[in-house]
């Protein structure tokens, strides 16, 4: 009897939530929850994630019915963007339905079918991020070669790649374990914490995420950074090839080079949101195997994760922002629009005479006219001068463009 009595005590000295991690215990479950809950926090945090998930529903809707009412979107360039606008619409409608869960504190029936989607759509999101930012490195080297290409069959295979490689990936992950279940103490749709099968598929679907941000980053670092920077060096190195430009294709180069900074900031910017959000939840879910962390921690940082997909029509508008004269927002067939019209299009440009020529009453004629300056090849023969130092233009292009 006292051996059976010393282990009786032994145990009641163990943690309940290492128990739980060892046994899986529902019992022992319900009763930590019933212990660490707070009512009014949880309400609270019902109505914070309705909130942000309706914001970001209408957000995004508002943005799609955009696209489809101007046509001025509706360009390769933004169907990534568009794409994302999407998957997080999506991911709001999802949390419009845990949220209403949370308030009236039911359990979903169809709890491992939402769980399982929801996992698919979040790592299809964070691939699409990369695809945006490959995208935008594409575009800009053809606006630099003045290409203007709008290829829907590149952007249909692209997506479907995305959404192919995103199930495949996530088959070891969402759908073939059917683990996702909902977790009372956290109380959302989610992997129960604790398990330790379920704690290495947290390992896996963290590692596949942070794999395609981590590409992001590098691919926008090496790759977008480094042509807006030698491009805006070649503009200020070689001033001498400006002195015979018109004034349009001096405000183009200036505005392109603004533009694809600008671009490449919203870029980085949403990914750098993108681990602000997600990566304060992943990295307490790996270093908390064993779910010893109070659950108001998971319930915080999910619900802010969560909230990540209504910042996305912000990142869409700043992404399509137009600068016209001194850098205000311009619309198609302003005055930007006219002066880069008007000095890139004559047919003859005068050839400059020296000062005393135009004094005097020196009148061009057939010798002293040439054809039409042509911008992109000024902007080509500017990416030859910077870059013939270390390797020749065509091989340059030609690796930038076999990069995608």
């Amino acid at each position: 009897m006292s051996q059976v009595g010393s282990m009786q005590e032994a145990d009641k000295t163990i943690n309940p939530r290492q128990q739980y991690a060892k046994v899986g215990s529902e019992m022992l479950r319900n009763e930590i929850s019933s212990q660490i809950l707070s009512p009014e926090y949880a309400e609270n945090r019902a109505v914070a994630l309705l909130i942000f998930s309706v914001l970001g529903l209408l957000g995004n809707c508002a943005v799609l019915l955009t696209v489809l009412s101007l046509k001025r979107l509706q360009k390769a360039q933004n169907s990534f963007l568009i794409h994302q606008c999407l998957l997080d619409g999506i991911k709001s409608a999802y949390c419009i339905v845990f949220s209403r869960s949370l308030l009236s504190e039911d359990t979903l029936s169809d709890c491992p079918l939402l769980s399982a989607s929801y996992i698919v759509f979040v790592t299809t999101s964070a691939f699409n991020i990369l695809a945006v930012a490959i995208n935008e490195i594409y575009h800009f080297t053809n606006t630099v070669m003045g290409i203007h290409p709008n290829n829907k069959c590149c952007v249909a295979f692209g997506l479907s790649i995305i959404w192919f490689a995103s199930i495949i990936v996530n088959l070891g992950v969402a759908f073939l374990p059917s683990n996702p279940s909902f977790d009372r103490p956290v109380g959302y749709c989610t992997f129960m914490y604790g398990l330790t099968g379920n704690y290495l598929l947290h390992i896996l679907w963290i590692a596949l995420i942070a794999l395609s941000l981590i590409l992001t980053a590098i691919y926008l670092w090496k790759k977008h950074y480094r042509i807006a920077t030698l491009f805006h060096q070649m503009m200020e190195m070689n001033v001498t090839r400006y002195s015979g430009a018109p004034t349009g294709c001096r405000l183009k180069d200036d505005l392109t080079i603004r533009v694809a900074r600008k671009n490449l900031y919203v870029l980085a910017l949403m990914l750098t949101t993108f681990f602000l959000f997600w990566f304060p939840l992943f990295i307490l879910t790996i270093s908390d195997p064993y779910f010893n962390v109070k659950p108001i921690y998971y319930e915080t940082l999910t619900v802010t994760s969560w909230c990540h997909s209504s910042l996305t029509p912000i990142f869409f508008a700043s992404y399509n922002y137009e600068f016209g004269p001194k850098f205000k927002p311009s619309m198609p067939g302003t005055e930007t629009e006219r002066i880069v019209a008007s000095s890139t299009s004559s047919p003859k440009v005068p050839h400059r005479g020296s000062e005393s020529q135009l004094q005097g009453s020196h009148r061009p004629n057939s010798l002293d006219v040439r054809p039409a300056y042509d911008c992109h090849h000024h902007l080509s023969s500017g990416i030859e001068a910077t870059f013939s130092k270390s390797k020749s233009t065509e091989h340059f292009l030609h690796h930038l463009i076999s990069a995608h």
